[in-house]
């Protein structure tokens, strides 16, 4: 989880999730869309 949470932030983006106990824990690791055309 700490390798995933330093990716998500050097890239600008975040890591989080959401649980239901003893259903599923989902995770979101969201980064954003890179654009060539930004500089």
């Amino acid at each position: 989880m700490s390798v995933s949470l330093g990716i998500a932030k050097e890239h600008g983006g975040s890591l989080n999730f959401e649980s239901e106990p003893g259903r599923y824990t989902r995770f979101y690791l969201r980064v954003p869309i890179f654009d060539p055309s930004v500089q």
